[in-house]
């Protein structure tokens, strides 16, 4: 059992008990029917909880359930409307911003001076090798629409 779903059952818990649907006369594997966790999946939707986050919630969930009651089904919680967890919460696409190397290379001009005029010791050798790393990649990497020779 790890941490994270001991922490996930009891967020689904707090959910249940401020939602004044936690029943102390039910078991611990009684309290998750699908109606409730699907009340709990809408709450973090709202709360604007990432996607990933939100499917990882569920599979903790799963996974808890699955250790306090290994006979029962809790297929309902990893396929919501029989879906695969990845349709069911489908992800959203992470902006991205492609700068120009000139901008770039000012960020890592300076990362290079100030590695130059840290004191010597491995903040130093780093911020010298990110430098030059950086400094390859920019210049010598190939860039989306570079014609190959």
């Amino acid at each position: 059992m790890q941490h994270d779903d001991t922490q996930t059952y009891g967020q689904f818990l707090d959910f249940l008990a401020r939602t004044d649907a936690l029943c102390q006369a039910e078991g611990p594997t009684d309290r998750a029917t699908p109606e409730r966790v699907a009340a709990w999946r809408r709450e973090n939707k709202a709360r604007g909880l990432a996607p990933t986050t939100r499917r990882q919630m569920l599979r903790n969930l799963s996974a808890m359930l699955r250790l306090l009651a290994p006979g029962r089904s809790w297929i309902f919680i990893a396929r919501p409307g029989n879906r695969p967890l990845k349709r069911a919460i489908p992800g959203r696409p992470k902006p991205f911003v492609v700068r120009d190397v000139a901008e770039v290379m000012i960020h890592v001009r300076r990362l290079h001076r100030d590695g130059l005029a840290a004191p010597e010791g491995p903040g130093k050798r780093q911020a010298l090798r990110d430098a030059a790393l950086l400094a390859l990649l920019l210049t010598r990497a190939p860039r989306t629409g570079a014609s190959c020779r």
